[in-house]
């Protein structure tokens, strides 16, 4: 089953390609001479994107409370260029694979943005860099991706999957990789390294998002950050909601890196502050 799956996401089939907004926009915002008024014009040729970022421009989260914005050239200025591109993607995504599977997407999407939301949050305390936190983001919103390219490529097979193991506790990625030869972890990295010009950094961190990782060996801060952060989204009850997550918090990891009990714990609230209010961002 494997090599049928591995094939059918190498022939792309039926899988929703990567917007042409983000590819732009991406491409817009990276360019060192790029013009703020070209990236405006840009998202307004998409109205629901448009809207959806004038509106966070104004919310508590993203500045209200100072005056109104009423532009999109200036929402995008007062959010930012990067934070832009990331609320796009945020955006963007669930409207792709909307048509995705069977099952009741909100969990799924609420436990992407908390793993998005916890990965930047830990690069930020551990790397300094901005880019880390970007890549660390937009790693943790697609870590479980693989999951919907399951769904696009072997619909009947996966659905059936899920419903026969839906009562087991043994941790979802083992048994894909009993049925299918292949996990969610690693079929998603396959195919984003394949399909979408994203960074080395967020591919390898979706494939490694499972693993037991070795605070003395792991270097990559994303791919940390993303594994950690998938665990604590599971262990605060911010679940996927498919399965049973299986994942073990590396607090070895965590302590080798200088995190108390209590930091942990102060991390986990300024976490959770943050997240409920970017649930904003998923609601209509």
């Amino acid at each position: 089953m494997r090599d049928e799956i591995l094939n059918r996401m190498e022939e792309k089939g039926n899988i929703p390609p990567l917007p042409d907004i983000l590819i732009r926009l991406e491409a817009k915002i990276d360019d060192p001479s790029g013009e703020l008024d070209d990236i405006a014009q840009l998202i307004e040729t998409e109205p629901v994107l448009a809207g959806r970022l004038l509106a966070l421009s104004n919310s508590v989260f993203f500045g209200a409370g100072r005056e109104k914005i009423l532009s999109l050239k200036g929402a995008v200025l007062r959010l930012g260029l990067k934070l832009v591109l990331d609320l796009a993607y945020t955006l963007e995504l669930p409207r792709i694979f909307s048509g995705a599977g069977a099952f009741q997407q909100d969990k799924f999407w609420k436990h992407s943005l908390a793993v998005g939301v916890l990965s930047r949050h830990i690069a930020g305390c551990w790397d300094s860099e901005r880019r880390v936190g970007e890549q660390a983001y937009l790693a943790g919103l697609m870590h479980d991706i693989g999951i919907l390219v399951f769904y696009f490529l072997v619909p009947k097979e996966y659905k059936k999957f899920l419903r026969d193991n839906k009562e087991r506790e043994i941790p979802l990625a083992v048994l894909e990789r009993e049925e299918f030869g292949l996990c969610h972890a690693e079929l998603g990295s396959k195919f984003i390294k394949k399909w979408w010009p994203l960074d080395a950094e967020v591919v390898e961190a979706v494939g490694r998002h499972h693993q037991v990782l070795d605070p003395d060996k792991v270097k990559d801060m994303v791919v940390a950050s993303v594994n950690l952060s998938n665990a604590m989204a599971n262990i605060h009850d911010w679940k996927v909601g498919l399965g049973t997550p299986g994942d073990v918090l590396n607090r070895k990891f965590l302590v080798a890196k200088g995190m108390t009990l209590e930091t942990y714990q102060q991390f986990v609230e300024d976490a959770r502050q943050s997240l409920k209010a970017a649930q904003s961002i998923l609601d209509d």
